[in-house]
């Protein structure tokens, strides 16, 4: 079980997504469920005329299914490339003066690809990062981009054994 965040850009814009996700894992082998979202929607100013002023409002939220491969480990580090692959919504809304005009929501089918490093801080609590690339069929291009990560990991399993 973990809390898990990744930044990244959405067309131009810094984003966060947000999430978490639950999971097994067997060896060198982990997989994994996961609920995302924006932590708030992208805005981005389209025109600007007196009296007129137009906004277009982004946001996306996706289910996934991760699948990890465990590239090394030792007792504090971990290394692994997960590679993600959702299914969602991407909106779109015209704002015109500050009211909604047009919204418009999209299926999307997210495939994140990361390189990640976990550092086990203590016997049940790890910290972790990576860089990676998203692709999102379905969403348009503004959803496309680089990312980078960073996560808080529960080692539920460890604490089970400990209380058993």
């Amino acid at each position: 079980m973990s809390l898990d965040g990744r930044s990244s850009f959405i067309g131009a814009s810094p984003a966060s997504v947000l999430g978490g996700r639950i999971g097994l894992d067997y060896g060198k082998v982990g997989l994994y469920g996961g609920l995302y979202t924006l932590r708030r929607r992208i805005e981005n100013l389209q025109s600007r005329k007196p009296g007129d002023t137009v906004y277009r409002r982004l946001g996306m939220t996706y289910a996934s299914a991760t699948f990890e491969y465990l590239l090394h480990k030792d007792p504090r580090w971990q290394f692994k490339i997960p590679v993600q692959l959702g299914l969602g919504v991407a909106t779109r809304t015209l704002l015109r003066n500050g009211t909604p005009t047009e919204t418009s929501r999209v299926p999307m089918v997210p495939l994140e690809a990361q390189i990640c490093a976990l550092y086990r801080l203590t016997r049940y609590l790890g910290i972790s990062g990576g860089i990676g690339f998203r692709m999102a069929n379905g969403g348009g291009p503004s959803y496309n981009g680089s990312i980078y990560s960073f996560g808080l990991t529960l080692f539920s399993g460890t604490l089970y054994n400990d209380l058993k």
